[in-house]
């Protein structure tokens, strides 16, 4: 687990916008080099927007690295459940184009 990820599940909002930011920069070479995946880069991104009741930049944060990563378009910059949905509903195809692209 990256030490961003870790700061995910801190109850601060100012460390879980700091690592939802991080977590939009990560690159395969990272990735490799810590021995990590995809798919727990995302997770802890929707971890973080899940969060939106309680701290609302953080997970306006975390939205705006899912779209910078994968290319989502947010409706706007509330458009949580739609991330979240996009996710759920393209999953394969996301981590397929991550590890291409990236």
């Amino acid at each position: 687990m990256f030490t961003g990820q870790i700061q995910i599940y801190y109850p601060e909002w100012v460390s879980r916008a700091k690592a939802a930011y991080f977590l939009g920069k990560v690159t395969n070479k990272k990735l490799i080099l810590e021995k990590q995946k995809w798919e727990d880069v995302i997770e802890g991104l929707m971890h973080v927007l899940d969060y939106g009741e309680y701290s609302l930049s953080a997970s306006k944060v975390a939205l705006n690295a899912y779209c910078g990563l994968t290319g989502y378009k947010a409706k706007d910059v509330f458009d949580f459940l739609g991330a979240f949905n996009d996710w759920q509903d393209h999953k394969v195809n996301i981590l397929k184009n991550l590890k291409s692209s990236r």
